[in-house]
């Protein structure tokens, strides 16, 4: 049977303002001297993460041996709002990399991964990108860009469905006359709290590419899992197909969920993203060290 993994709660920062928790591997287990990993919030959602999926992922991969840290960025959850005008993009990145400051001092860690769902995968990127202590980055719907792959598949299918062609016409008409019922989308309160207000104008593709460059010159690992719930990706080399003018030297590797939504909320999906990044983390664990009863 396996053994608790130990939880405690942290205050920190540089005017100790954001609160998190700490996972550590099970009395017994041997700890992973490198790297520790951190989650980062998807917009508002606080550090359990959407659908408790941060809670689930912290467990799964102290047990397997590595320090794992939840926390919410400043005015999110717990933790206090920032004092300054700093924009997100900006503090998030301080925020991340105060969580590192504050686990290298501690816990002597120099080395980190980072997993994140939306705009925490953004977070994830922008950090990894200005930090060389990070060697990881797992992206849940990351930063994406349409292809000649994607149109074909996104309208080729479409053709024949009446359904399409009555949103199309119904949508012509309200652009021309004006919309005086609106039209509704039903989606969780979870999905609701990740896109807003955090607005993901995504930036353009030659700045990417740039970062991407950058961290694969570094040698950084990188596990981009995709959703059906990104509207704009719908097969699973798109990423790939976006960025073919790099070479990822076997650094990245994709995955794509066509079924599940944007939050990967359902039990299912939820199991393929904890095993899916289970095994990728392996690649950091040293051999023999791995509780296979995880």
């Amino acid at each position: 049977m396996t053994k608790p993994v130990r939880e405690k709660a942290l205050k920190f920062g540089t005017d100790t303002t954001l609160i998190g928790i700490l996972s550590e591997p099970p009395r017994g287990t041997p700890v992973i001297d490198q790297p520790a990993i951190v989650l980062l919030n998807a917009g508002l959602l606080h550090r359990v993460g959407a659908a408790r999926l941060y809670v689930r992922v912290a467990r799964r991969l102290a047990i397997m041996g590595f320090r794992v840290i939840r926390f919410d960025f400043s005015g999110v959850g717990d933790s206090d709002a920032r004092r300054d005008s700093l924009a997100f993009e900006e503090s998030s990145v301080l925020e991340t990399q105060e969580v590192m400051d504050h686990l290298e001092r501690t816990k002597d860690v120099g080395q980190f991964i980072l997993i994140g769902l939306c705009s925490g995968a953004d977070v994830g990127f922008s950090t990894a990108a200005a930090d060389n202590r990070v060697i990881g980055v797992v992206q849940l719907d990351p930063y994406v860009y349409r292809t000649a792959g994607y149109y074909l598949r996104h309208y080729g299918k479409r053709v024949f469905e009446v359904e399409v062609w009555k949103r199309f016409i119904a949508t012509r008409v309200q652009q021309v006359f004006g919309n005086t019922k609106g039209v509704e989308i039903g989606v969780s309160d979870d999905e609701q709290l990740v896109v807003n207000p955090y607005a993901r104008d995504f930036p353009p593709k030659e700045e990417v590419a740039v970062g991407l460059e950058r961290l694969v010159d570094r040698g950084v690992c990188l596990l981009n899992i995709f959703s059906g719930g990104q509207d704009a990706y719908n097969y699973r080399r798109q990423y790939f197909h976006s960025f073919s003018g790099i070479d990822f030297h076997g650094l990245l590797e994709v995955d794509y969920l066509g079924e599940a939504d944007h939050i990967f909320s359902g039990l299912a999906d939820q199991q393929f993203v904890l095993d899916r990044v289970g095994r990728w983390t392996e690649h950091f664990v040293p051999a023999g060290t791995v509780d296979q009863s995880a």
